[in-house]
């Protein structure tokens, strides 16, 4: 796939929107969406008047609104580093407001909350990919469906929702499974978790789970860079009081969550909201280290994925960065920095303000905090 680029617009906001223009921009700044999103016309109902559609057909509306300028790379992209950058004139997503405005759902809004940036971005995703699967039907395109990606596949006896999976050394684990169908927006963004659970003297059990955006909690004390929220993330977990399920005594048991599929394009969500005893949610102020070049240890794997998975299908790139600014919750503004893949520099969004990045990317001054980080794996 040939990388494609946008010629950069601001984006008017009118309303308390920053959220959706900040996140439209770390979307748009990832080539894959942008080709796959303009190879789909094609298959919506956007020029009717009822379209079962409206999510896909607001976005490729408003990717319309931008200009495909020549990707330079080499020499080209050193000399246009240092040539006056030129930009288009912002605009307001209308598209995007609209269709807001018709299919408003409550999972927009999280309670005692500014409207959210990755909530945004998780039910725009979820959207898309359902729209996605009416598509591939009426296209006959095949559907598939994964309930898992590495290991032999079993189906028990007891329980037709789990799955017998053998994995390393001939161990065997009950393995509850998420199935989902396959799309477009699936396989570029979603990704799978394996929570695992262990307990003396019964076999081991596991639930595969989907995501689009892998949740990161920041909030222990030891977390200050996202490899230490990662491998947070992975460690394993004491419960205490467990009681076996068979003999009804308490036992020694554990979880484990593990990264069972990686996706190609991998968002990372700092959580830096969090709820207090009370109920209300504060803004949680710590500095968390990142940087351009993520290699996921084989430790942040599942068994069945430690040995399958070579360098490179670990190793990802930064290319965007939504930062909340705000000491509030409840308040506060969303800017975006992404590197543009058309001149190599990296550009910040705020809103209809669009300007180069001057000073070293991924320095920031609290209260501005990353709040999503965006991947593409080195391999796609």
């Amino acid at each position: 796939m040939a990388p494609l680029a946008l010629l950069p617009r601001g984006l008017i906001n009118k309303s308390n929107w920053c959220y959706i223009n900040a996140t439209l921009q770390a979307l748009i700044a990832c080539s894959p969406f942008v080709h796959l999103v303009k190879s789909l016309e094609r298959f919506t109902g956007r020029k009717h008047e009822e379209s079962t559609t409206p999510i896909m057909d607001s976005v490729i509306e408003f990717i319309d609104q931008f200009e495909v300028i020549p990707v330079r790379i080499g020499k080209e992209r050193a000399s246009a580093k240092k040539e006056e950058p030129h930009f288009g004139t912002s605009f307001e997503p209308s598209s995007i407001y609209k269709m807001l405005s018709k299919i408003r759902s409550e999972t927009f809004k999280v309670e005692g909350r500014q409207e959210d940036a990755e909530e945004f971005l998780s039910c725009l995703l979820n959207g898309l990919h359902d729209e996605m699967i009416d598509i591939v039907k009426a296209t006959n395109l095949p559907v598939g469906k994964t309930p898992v990606q590495a290991g032999e596949v079993k189906p028990c006896t007891s329980d037709d929702e789990d799955w017998q999976v053998i994995g390393p050394k001939n161990r065997g684990c009950v393995t509850h499974i998420t199935t989902y169908s396959k799309t477009p927006i699936s396989n570029l963004f979603l990704g799978q978790m394996r929570s695992a659970l262990h307990y003396a003297g019964a076999q081991s059990t596991a639930t595969l789970q989907p995501f689009f955006s892998l949740q990161l909690d920041i909030q222990n004390e030891k977390v200050n860079s996202v490899r230490d929220a990662l491998a947070c993330l992975v460690s394993k977990e004491p419960l205490t009081g467990y009681i076996c399920p068979k003999s009804g005594q308490e036992v020694e048991a554990s979880r484990q969550t593990t990264l069972e599929e990686l996706p190609p394009i991998l968002i990372l969500h700092l959580k830096c909201f969090v709820y207090d005893k009370s109920g209300g949610c504060q803004k949680l102020m710590k500095r968390v280290d990142f940087s351009s070049d993520l290699e996921l240890s084989k430790d942040f794997l599942s068994p069945n994925q430690k040995s399958k998975l070579k360098e490179k299908q670990r190793q990802y790139k930064l290319f965007a960065v939504v930062y909340h600014d705000g000491k509030e919750a409840t308040k506060g503004h969303y800017v975006t920095e992404v590197h543009h893949s058309g001149t190599g520099s990296w550009l910040r969004f705020d809103d209809s303000i669009v300007r180069v990045v001057e000073t070293q990317p991924f320095k920031y001054n609290l209260p501005r905090m990353p709040y999503l980080l965006l991947y593409r794996k080195l391999n796609v």
